[in-house]
């Protein structure tokens, strides 16, 4: 059952659900994300288990119901009583003309369905699904032998009487939870700095699309990536990043947006989003701090060209050098001079890579009077002087 799980676990990443239903079948009436029980306001377990009893052991059918949305269905290998589904998936959204003449939707249903299809995964490339199941078909199968249906199975959403307006809206309401779930979660990952856990978030955050029409895509995944600029910049600030940091990202990222001339580029936006906004609470978060520090560190990240001192700075904030000193080394395990010293030499590396200024220049501009303690200071930190620094980067 290992490579179950790492199906399981291959289809999560994408967003693309997996679920495992055993006798009695109870979980059943989830297989298609609560559809049926929206449209004809009762799931027809009975109908639907019918349909699953047909599939022989080793075979995977690929299905699609006449919504428009696919699922894989399978017995699951060594336990053939059980059945694997993948899905519900969608390869694009549905504008609202199509629900309303093709799917023969009420009006006054559109809402719930447009919530239903907003909160399942939207595959660009279906092929890639079929691909990956059939790899990880030919292991989980004995002998790798399992044949491919599209059809056989019918899984239609049908009601003779027509659909039921407007009687079920628990669907659409647990889709807008589940969405809002995942903000939350992701933006808490991008306060913590955790990268991993804050893209997992964002590819499923990223499947509850909004209903447009191909004209207005491009615009609406604008406005989706503006305003998930605006809340993952108030995560960042929630873990006590100073507002400069922040100013400087988000003022790039709005005008990368506004310039984006494609879905995938606002996609590939978005993740680097993730990733900047997240370097930024790594390295500037100082949740941890206290105010008096918090305001020293800032003073220093945004001052530290200047004629800065243990003592000056402790009489800026009003204490004593003593407390300043060991409550700085406390809550931050470096020493204060350490710290001002890192931020120097972080700005002279820069200055060293990206300009043609002097040796002596770039240690003025970067807070050290003394060239003879700048170029010690920096061989000690990274094992060259400054000019072999320079010229290991060009050679490079």
């Amino acid at each position: 059952m290992g490579m179950l799980l790492l199906l399981q676990e291959t289809l999560g990443a994408l967003g693309v659900p997996f679920t495992r239903h055993e006798p009695p079948y109870d979980t059943l009436s989830l297989f298609d994300g609560g559809l049926r029980r929206m449209l004809q306001g009762s799931h027809d377990q009975k109908g639907i288990l019918e349909q699953f009893e047909k599939i022989q052991p080793g075979e995977l059918y690929f299905i699609t119901d006449n919504f428009d949305v696919h699922y894989v269905v399978f017995r699951i290998p060594g336990q053939e009583a059980d059945f694997g589904v993948i899905g519900p998936y969608i390869d694009y959204v549905p504008i609202r003309q199509s629900l309303l003449e093709r799917f023969q939707v009420p009006e006054d249903m559109l809402t719930e369905l447009r919530e239903y299809y907003s909160g399942i995964p939207l595959v660009s490339d279906i092929a890639a699904i079929r691909g990956i199941v059939c790899a990880f078909a030919s292991r989980l199968f004995d002998g790798g032998n399992h044949s491919v249906l599209t059809s056989g199975l019918d899984i239609h959403v049908l009601r003779e009487e027509g659909y039921l307006p407007g009687t079920e809206q628990s669907v659409s309401l647990s889709i807008i939870g589940q969405r809002y779930a995942e903000e939350d979660a992701m933006l808490d990952a991008i306060a913590r700095g955790d990268e991993n856990a804050a893209i997992q978030h964002c590819i499923a955050l990223g499947h509850h699309q909004f209903i447009s029409s191909a004209m207005n895509q491009l615009r609406s995944m604008k406005d989706s990536c503006t305003v998930m600029n605006s809340i993952t910049r108030k995560a960042v600030q929630g873990a006590q990043v100073h507002p400069a940091h922040i100013h400087a990202v988000s003022e790039e990222f709005t005008l990368r947006i506004g310039e984006a001339s494609s879905i995938d580029e606002l996609y590939k936006l978005a993740a680097e989003m993730v990733h900047e906004y997240c370097v930024l609470a790594r390295k500037y978060s100082l949740k941890d701090n206290s105010p008096l520090i918090r305001n020293v560190i800032d003073h220093i990240d945004f001052h530290f060209a200047q004629d800065l001192s243990l003592k000056s700075l402790a009489e800026r904030f009003n204490c004593s050098s003593g407390y300043l000193s060991a409550q700085f080394k406390k809550e931050n395990g470096v020493t204060l001079t350490d710290y001002l010293n890192g931020k120097r030499l972080e700005h002279a590396k820069r200055l060293l890579t990206r300009t043609q200024l002097t040796i002596s220049e770039i240690a003025q501009e970067s807070g050290f009077d003394d060239i003879n303690y700048f170029s010690r200071l920096f061989k000690r930190s990274h094992g060259m002087t400054p000019r072999e620094y320079r010229g290991a980067v060009k050679t490079s």
